[in-house]
C-alpha cells in the first residue's frame, strides 16, 4: 500500500531477492466527483434530475471552468456547465425510457468522473404472465414470470405482482407475491401435486394495480403422455427384396 501525503511525481522502489524495480508515479492533486445524486439513483420517467459535478484542486475549489456533461440515456438540459466559487457545476436530466445511464462529467484535458443511475418507470398498465412449460409432469414445476409495462411499452421497477391459484389437483405456488425488478418481471413457481388435471385444469393469475390482470392455464398430465421429437437420424423403407 501506498500513502501519498503531497501531490507531485514521485517513485516507488520494490526490492527482493537481489532484484530491484521501479516505477514512477505522477500524483494528481485535483478531485473530481459527482456530489449529486447518489449512484444507483432511480429517477421516474419524466422526472427532473439535477446532476452535480464539484471540481477541487488542492483542496482548493477550481473557479470559472467548463465542465463537459454527457448521457448514454435520457435528455441534458445542457451538455456544459461552468464551475461556481465553491468548484461545483450542475446541469439536470430526465428521460421518456426506462433503464440504465452512465453519465460522464469532464473538463478539457482534466479529470474524469462517471455516476450511474436508473430511470425507472412507475405506472403500470399492462402485466403478461408467462410460465416455462404449460404442460407438466406431477411433482415437477413450472416458472412463473410476470412482466409489466407502462402505457408506452415501458418495463415498470418496484410494483407489486399478486400470483393466484385455481387447481384442484394439489399443486401450489412457491409465493403469493413479488416486486418487479429493473426488468420490470416478478417470479413465482408453480408445482404441480401428485394427481393429474383435466387439459388446462390449472388457472393461474397475475394481478398489479393499475392494469387488468393476466391468466395462464396449465396442464399436468402423465409422463407416458409427452412426446419427444428429434433428428439426426435418417429414416429408410425397407428393401422387400
Amino acid at each position: 500500500t501506498m500513502t501519498v501525503a503531497n501531490p507531485g511525481d514521485d517513485t516507488l522502489t520494490a526490492t527482493a531477492m537481489g532484484i530491484t524495480t521501479t516505477l514512477n508515479v505522477a500524483v494528481n492533486s485535483d478531485s473530481f466527483t459527482f456530489t449529486a445524486p447518489t449512484a444507483n439513483t432511480e429517477v421516474p420517467l419524466g422526472a427532473v434530475q439535477a446532476i452535480t459535478a464539484r471540481w477541487l484542486s488542492g483542496g482548493v475549489p477550481v473557479v470559472g471552468q467548463t465542465i463537459q456533461f454527457a448521457s448514454t440515456r435520457g435528455t441534458l438540459g445542457a451538455t456544459t456547465a461552468i464551475t461556481d466559487a465553491d468548484g461545483y457545476a450542475t446541469v439536470n436530466i430526465s428521460s421518456s425510457n426506462s433503464g440504465g445511464a452512465i453519465i460522464t462529467a469532464s473538463a478539457a484535458g482534466g479529470p474524469t468522473a462517471q455516476l450511474a443511475i436508473e430511470f425507472v418507470a412507475t405506472t403500470a398498465a399492462k402485466v403478461e404472465l408467462q410460465p416455462s412449460v404449460f404442460t407438466l409432469a406431477p411433482g415437477e414445476q413450472s416458472i412463473l414470470t410476470a412482466t409489466v409495462r407502462d402505457a408506452d411499452g415501458n418495463l415498470v421497477k418496484n410494483k407489486l405482482v399478486s400470483f393466484s391459484l385455481k387447481d384442484i389437483t394439489g399443486g401450489t405456488l412457491t409465493t403469493a407475491s413479488a416486486i418487479t425488478d429493473s426488468q420490470g418481471r416478478a417470479q413465482s413457481s408453480y408445482i404441480a401435486g401428485s394427481s393429474t388435471s383435466a387439459k388446462d385444469g390449472v388457472e393461474i393469475t397475475a394481478t398489479v394495480a393499475g392494469a387488468p390482470p393476466d391468466t395462464v392455464n396449465l396442464t399436468v398430465a402423465s409422463r407416458q403422455v409427452f412426446i419427444t421429437l428429434g433428428t439426426g437420424n435418417e429414416m429408410e423403407e425397407p428393401n422387400p427384396t
